[in-house]
């Protein structure tokens, strides 16, 4: 093989159903905007109609039609500006990230999901920066699949924090919500999790509290190298 061959990072059987779940719901999404704006489309068409008939324009109806056109066109843009992020978090499986956007961005991808569940999903970031190191495709699969734990349990609302802990050396990123199983070691998805952040150099916990759930992921901040494993 050539020296300058790219590296393609393996993403897995698990990475590839993860990949392909984010961005078939952002297409759903994109799709809708679409067939919104060709919607507004149409009502512009009837009243281009009415104008060439020689009848009066709404100019109320018109505003309103252009402010939603674009209104949904920034809509547009916003989700192909997430799904970017997120499409491009395999291009390096090692490197220096912002975690606070990371979580956003997910966040934003799973609107969707968690919208059609019946729940909340509500974020309490600092307002500093977090930058971390690792893998930024693997951090986003570790924080899908705590939430995917609370979505199995319907929990109707599920809140998200980031801090430092008090040594300054590792983040604390909890999800807390309701989940209904008494235990989860022999579960699916908290096997796959605890892979997951074992491979990103850090550590999950859960801690229940007056019928609350807090997993917790605890991870090396930046510039504190986790080992390979």
């Amino acid at each position: 093989m050539g020296g300058n061959q790219a590296v393609v990072p393996e993403l897995g059987n698990g990475g590839l159903v993860f990949f392909g779940q984010i961005m078939a719901n952002v297409s759903h999404d994109f799709n809708n905007v679409i067939t919104i704006v060709g919607e507004l489309a149409g009502l512009l068409h009837d009243l281009s109609s009415l104008a060439e008939d020689g009848r009066p324009i709404p100019l109320e109806k018109l505003k309103s039609i252009s402010g939603n056109i674009s209104k949904y066109i920034l809509r547009g843009k916003e989700i192909i500006s997430h799904m970017n992020k997120f499409s491009h978090s395999v291009d390096e499986p090692y490197k220096e990230f912002d975690l606070q956007e990371l979580i956003e961005n997910m966040q934003a991808l799973t609107q969707r999901i968690v919208e059609r569940r019946q729940m909340s999903l509500s974020l309490e970031l600092p307002e500093e920066s977090i930058s971390v190191t690792g893998d930024p495709f693997e951090m986003r699969r570790a924080f899908w699949a705590c939430l995917d734990l609370f979505l199995e349990s319907s929990s109707a609302s599920v809140s998200v924090s980031l801090r430092r802990s008090d040594n300054g050396r590792e983040l604390e990123l909890d999800m807390e919500g309701d989940i209904a199983e008494a235990t989860l070691e022999d579960h699916a998805v908290w096997i796959v999790l605890k892979d997951l952040v074992s491979r990103l150099g850090g550590r999950l916990s859960r801690n229940d509290v007056e019928n609350r759930t807090v997993l917790r992921l605890t991870i090396p901040a930046k510039g504190t190298r986790y080992e390979e494993r």
